[in-house]
């Protein structure tokens, strides 16, 4: 993020490179990914009995920190970081914190919300969509992102669903949980998936050129 001035120093004082290549994936070869679905839910600021809350930098990793104000109070959590992929890897800050504030004795109303609807879950199970397939295996969540903004408080999920999947079911099923807590969800950013036959030509082309 930022101006990338480096980068605008780097073109006018350096010869760009004729071609680039990034090597991050798993070799041999990768025949398929799962759709990743970056969605939000926000609920009133003026109804979530919290008067700031931030935490984490980005959907797709997992938070380290997060805090928030409540009551009066301010409340911390720390957890650790991991890519949003793999968000059993870390410990998720805004979840530790959310759980946190569910059980003082009068609870935001917010916090009360989230560990009902998302709790410790990393596949999303409490808002149906726990989805699974053969080929890719179950879809994973992780809540990257707390914060407040236009009068909303937010948090932002990393969505990984099977290949088989689509981001409108997964959308769906959010919308139906959500509901009834009278939160909003919404889809931020959306890159469906990729499978190719691992016997196919390609595939095997590939794996003979390795």
């Amino acid at each position: 993020t930022g101006d990338w001035l480096d980068i605008k120093d780097y073109c006018q004082n350096e010869e760009l490179p004729r071609y680039g290549f990034t090597p991050d994936g798993s070799f041999p070869a990768i025949y398929g990914e799962k759709g990743i679905l970056i969605a939000g839910m926000a609920m009133p600021l003026a109804e979530s009995g919290l008067t700031v809350a931030e935490g984490g930098t980005a959907p797709n990793m997992v938070p380290d920190h997060c805090w928030a104000e409540a009551g009066g109070q301010v409340y911390t959590a720390k957890g650790r970081s991991a890519h949003g992929s793999t968000p059993g890897e870390g410990v998720n800050a805004i979840t530790a914190l959310m759980r946190t504030l569910a059980e003082l004795p009068q609870p935001p109303r917010f916090a009360k919300c989230y560990t009902e609807l998302m709790g410790d879950s990393l596949c999303g199970e409490h808002m149906g969509i726990d989805l699974r397939d053969e080929q890719s295996g179950l879809l994973s969540i992780n809540a990257g992102k707390l914060t407040v903004e236009d009068g909303e408080v937010r948090v932002y999920f990393d969505i990984r669903y099977p290949v088989t999947a689509s981001g409108e079911t997964v959308l769906e099923n959010m919308r139906r949980a959500a509901a009834p807590y009278g939160i909003r969800v919404w889809k931020r950013h959306e890159m469906r998936p990729v499978y190719m036959d691992k016997d196919g030509t390609l595939i095997r082309d590939l794996l003979s050129a390795y």
